[in-house]
């Protein structure tokens, strides 16, 4: 919901709340409601990602991406920097991306939910996973689920230039798969 719109029905409301107190013999406990209203609304506006001002929001969706109560999937070739999965399912596909020239940072948070990360075991990568109550299955039949781990590509030499991929579930599972 737009910031507009609430305002615009919580004064409509206020307004009509007022009017029906006035002439109808009804005691309406009118400053709770008000206030209860006004923490729902941002207690959902701040789940849905809609709490940001709007330079900070487009700037946001410029390195991260989001899934939350739904299921999407995500190509490298528009690689992001920060993945967040939580009440949903999302499919990260990060086979396309190119050899990087220097060292990349990806971020992946799973919270509550399931994540299904591809790699390319031909592009230097070193995943560092973390896992609190949950599953993580990585390539070399590893599995977590409480603690942390490192898996690193065949390709992955320190010395060139390789992704650092930082995988956090909570929670959740996430499978990360060599394709």
């Amino acid at each position: 919901m737009r910031r507009t719109y609430f305002w615009g029905i919580l004064f409509i409301v206020i307004g009509v709340g007022a009017v029906v107190k006035e002439f109808v013999e009804i005691n309406l406990p009118t400053s709770t409601i008000i206030f209860s209203a006004i923490f729902i609304v941002w207690g959902i506006s701040i789940l849905t990602g809609n709490y940001m001002p709007h330079e900070r929001r487009r700037h946001r969706h410029r390195d991260s991406e989001d899934t939350a109560f739904t299921k999407s999937e995500s190509r490298g070739y528009a690689m992001q920097e920060k993945y967040d999965v939580i009440f949903g399912d999302r499919t990260i596909d990060l086979t396309t991306l190119n050899l990087p020239e220097k060292n990349r940072n990806i971020k992946i948070d799973t919270i509550f939910a399931r994540s299904y990360v591809k790699i390319n075991p031909q592009i230097p990568a070193l995943i560092k996973v973390n896992a609190v109550f949950a599953g993580a299955y990585l390539p070399n039949k590893t599995n977590i689920s409480f603690g942390e781990y490192t898996y690193t590509t065949k390709s992955f030499n320190q010395a060139v230039p390789y992704y650092y991929i930082k995988v956090d579930v909570v929670f959740g599972q996430t499978d990360i798969v060599e394709v």
